[in-house]
Formats: structure tokens, sequence, C-alpha cells
């Protein structure tokens, strides 16, 4: 399935690209850097004690995680299909920047951002949106962008939330310019590109079916964002989720589906090139990487 690969990789420090195909589609996960976080994160309702200690055994670190991030590029043959855009300048607070290798990346690779024909925005997390708009100019200017309706919804009235002015900050120069399109959860709003709601994590976070015909790629975005953790115990909250008690429910339908299904899946912030299966291990799951 792969035809190449060129990475520089450690946890902190993975950039570069990995191609393969789905049927007639040409991929490529493209690496913006990563993000630092706590761990801790992925446990708010763990008993205590019992996440370091899952972590130990699997060899993770306790004290800190550099989480990737994963933009995915598809050619259609026809279309270049961006699916997220990373995290650009945005860090965490206190953290020092590790992100913004996606444009880069896409000129070593000999693809200029004007050449790119839509750009999927699964949610608005600066993580996510984070090169959409470089200093207030649209970042890919022929692009159409796609968001769905209860995101937009979401970020026309967002409240306290700390994330959503960032992302309108980033999204003001796409809709100055008359570049976005709202879709509903479960459009296929592009041929290949099938949207699916995957709510929870954000009020309109969207997970995609990627392909035609037999081979496709289940594009699970953020809804499991450990391999170890969020798999083994599917039911522990994601403190970055809006709705954690949704998320667990729709973890387990994601996972469950991709592993009943034996499902090629991509997921955001997995070890990269963020590829391979989910199996059921009886009440939770494993992820395997895609050889």
């Amino acid at each position: 399935m792969v035809n190449e690969s060129r990475t520089r990789a450690s946890l902190r420090d993975t950039i570069g690209y990995y191609r393969f195909r789905i049927g007639e589609f040409e991929c490529a996960v493209i690496s913006d850097g990563a993000l630092e976080i706590q761990p801790a994160m992925w446990g708010g309702n763990a008993p205590e004690g019992e996440l370091p200690s899952l972590m130990k055994n699997n060899g993770l670190d306790v004290d800190i995680w550099y989480s990737g991030l994963h933009c995915l590029l598809v050619d259609t043959g026809e279309l270049l299909v961006l699916i997220d855009t990373g995290a650009g300048e945005f860090s965490m607070p206190g953290s020092e920047p590790n992100a913004g290798k996606l444009l880069p990346t896409l000129t070593a690779m000999g693809i200029e951002p004007d050449a790119i024909d839509h750009v999927i925005v699964t949610h608005y997390h600066p993580d996510h949106v984070g090169n959409i708009s470089v200093d207030n100019r649209v970042a890919f200017p022929n692009a159409t962008y796609w968001l769905s309706q209860a995101e937009a919804d979401f970020l026309a009235d967002y409240g306290e939330d700390p994330f959503a002015p960032f992302a309108n900050q980033k999204l003001q120069p796409i809709r100055d310019n008359n570049q976005l399109k709202i879709f509903n959860a479960g459009d296929e709003i592009i041929s290949g590109f099938k949207t699916l709601a995957a709510y929870g994590h954000t009020p309109g976070h969207i997970v995609l079916m990627i392909g035609q015909g037999d081979e496709i790629l289940f594009h699970m975005v953020d809804v499991a964002p450990n391999p170890v953790v969020s798999l083994q115990y599917p039911e522990w909250h994601f403190m970055f989720d809006s709705n954690p008690e949704q998320g667990v429910t729709t973890r387990h339908e994601i996972l469950g589906k991709a592993a009943d299904e034996n499902l090629l899946v991509m997921s955001y912030h997995f070890p990269f090139p963020a590829v391979g299966y989910i199996v059921r291990d009886d009440d939770s799951f494993k992820y395997t990487v895609s050889s």
C-alpha cells in the first residue's frame, strides 16, 4: 500500500509525509508538527492512579506528551482535497511552538497552495484550523472550504469557549472571500468523501469515509486521541471534549464500526503515520499499525 515515506521521527519532531493509495485515490499523511499536552487530559474520570499506571505499563511518558498533528491530502485524479490544516502558529499555553510544518512540506512535495481545490474542516479546534489562513490571508486561495452546519452554528454563538475566537479569526478571511460552504453531517460533500456525525469532541465534529467501491479509509479524526488510553479505556473522558459523556458514546460507536467492518483507519493524533486498524479486545480495543 505504501509507496513513499519521508520523515524525521520522534514524538516531538515528526515531520514529513507518508504516501499510500485508497483505490484510485492517492493519499498523503502530512505532519504539521506536534502540540505539547498533559497526558492527564486523556482520563478525566479515570480512577486515581490508573492512568499513570496504564501509561507506564505501555511505555508512555506520564509527564508530557507531544501529540502529532496529521493532515490528510487526497488526490482523486481530478481534485486535490486537504482534510484539516494543523496548528500553524498555535501552541498550548506555556509551551513552545512546534507546528506550522504543513505549508513548507507541501511546497517540498511540489504542491503549491493554489493547487488545493477543497479544504475540509472536521472541527474548529486550533490544532485543525491553524493553517486555514495565514496573516489574515486565505492560505489556499483557490479552495472551497467546508464546515459542518452544527460547527458553524456553534462558532456563531460560542459562549465562553476558549478556542472559538482563534477559529473565527482563522475563518474570517475565508468568509470574507465567500469561500466557505456549509454542509450537514451525513452529506457526501465531494464524490468519495462521505461525512458522518461524531459529536462530543465538539458540537459539530465529523469523521469521514474516503474512497469509492470496496477500498475505504475511515478517518476518525479526534474521536480517539491516544492509541493506548482511548482504546483500552474508551469510557475515560477526554478533557478536550466539549461533551465528555457524548464523546464516550461516540468513541464506542466509531471504534466499533472500524473494528467490525475491518476498516483501514486514520486518527489525527496517533503516532505518525497514523494509519492502521482497530480490533476488538473483549470490551475494549487495540490499534495495529498498517504495513
